[in-house]
């Protein structure tokens, strides 16, 4: 056996070992959620339960019924994902197109025309454009409540 079947052998080996104990871990959590299903409908049943328990036990059902794609679609659709995601390309773009522009600068590299000083400007954009319209709604509601 040489060295890339090897290597081959041992990544088949680590996917497979990984999909065993997600599968194991997945027979868990399902009959966690069975479980915790079941202490929850037992706890509706009693009468003596007050209105904001008996919601929110409600709730938490409910939420445990949308399954594993509703629950990440709920994750997903939430706006401050996407600012958080959108903030770090900017960050990573800013980062990188910067390095590149100094070491196109300093003539370590050569990649030819702007492209860096083009990625610099957009991830720069990309960092201030929300803060940029944050201040702008921000003075838009001030001048709107001063008339």
């Amino acid at each position: 056996m040489n060295a890339r079947e090897l290597a081959v052998f041992l990544a088949c080996l680590g996917c497979a070992i990984s999909c065993v104990m997600l599968i194991n871990w997945r027979k868990r959590d399902v009959a966690g959620r069975v479980q915790r299903l079941d202490a929850m409908l037992a706890a509706l049943r009693d009468p003596a339960l007050d209105a904001a328990t008996r919601a929110e036990l409600l709730r938490a059902i409910a939420h445990d019924h949308l399954g594993w794609f509703g629950q990440v679609w709920t994750r997903v659709a939430n706006p401050q994902v996407w600012r958080v995601l959108w903030f770090s390309a900017g960050w990573i773009t800013l980062v990188l197109a910067g390095t590149a522009l100094i070491l196109e600068v300093l003539e370590v590299t050569h990649y030819g025309g702007e492209a860096p000083a083009i990625f610099v400007a957009l991830g720069f954009a990309m960092v201030t454009l929300p803060m940029a319209w944050r201040e702008v709604a921000r003075r838009d509601s001030v001048a709107t409540e001063t008339h």
